[in-house]
């Protein structure tokens, strides 16, 4: 890519790092049932654990309890686990040890981390999709994407959107590359690993694929 374009995604990252940090920084770790973070982050805590919570159990982890979210429903249980299997080697210990909010923290800036790579896949798409004009929408088409409201708050929710997006948009891209170079080896192989990813990280993955199409 040409230097231009290259200080163009560099831009994009800074400004939606200090967008979305400045969003996650600024907003209460605990928000009681308000929000999803209570129930991520209680999954977390048991898939670390070794535990697969079911939506009857409610939150088990401690802190939240005393703070009032007890006997809540699980409503992360009804996804599948990969986002948070993710989590649960870096923020688990601090929830074991009770320091939930330093846990939040870094959970909070994994999943920018998450959003930075959606931003570096997001480029590569508009470089595919842009044609003559390939130089700008790679760098038009990720600043458009993550530097909406919804997308740099995500982390209000602890929300795994991020990663899901990350999982879509690869697999747009190596559909595009199927349909321009043929079925290859290779092309099948990151194609499966892509559906596997997606589909263990939200059972909307394909209604989403197919939002983008």
């Amino acid at each position: 890519m040409p230097r231009m374009v290259i200080a163009g995604l560099l831009g994009v990252v800074f400004l939606y790092v200090s967008a979305s940090g400045l969003i996650s920084v600024t907003h209460p770790f605990f928000t009681g049932t308000n929000g999803d973070t209570m129930a991520h982050v209680d999954m977390i805590y048991r898939i670390y654990n070794g535990d697969l919570p079911k939506a009857s159990d409610g939150i088990r982890y401690q802190p939240f309890i005393d703070l009032g979210g007890g006997n809540v429903y699980q409503r992360a249980s009804g996804h599948p686990p990969l986002f948070h299997i993710l989590h649960a080697p870096i923020v688990g210990p601090l929830l074991n040890a009770g320091e939930w909010q330093k846990a939040i923290a870094l959970g909070r800036a994994l999943n920018i981390f998450f959003g930075i790579l959606c931003i570096f896949a997001l480029a590569w798409a508009g470089w595919l999709f842009g044609g003559k004009r390939k130089a700008l929408f790679a760098v038009a088409v990720p600043a458009l994407a993550v530097l909406t409201y919804r997308f740099s708050r995500l982390n209000t929710d602890y929300a795994l959107d991020g990663l899901l997006t990350l999982w879509t948009t690869l697999t747009l891209i190596c559909l595009y590359k199927i349909l321009q170079n043929g079925l290859r080896a290779n092309y099948l192989i990151f194609l499966t690993l892509l559906s596997v990813a997606g589909m263990s990280t939200k059972i909307c993955y394909f209604a989403d694929l197919l939002d983008y199409l």
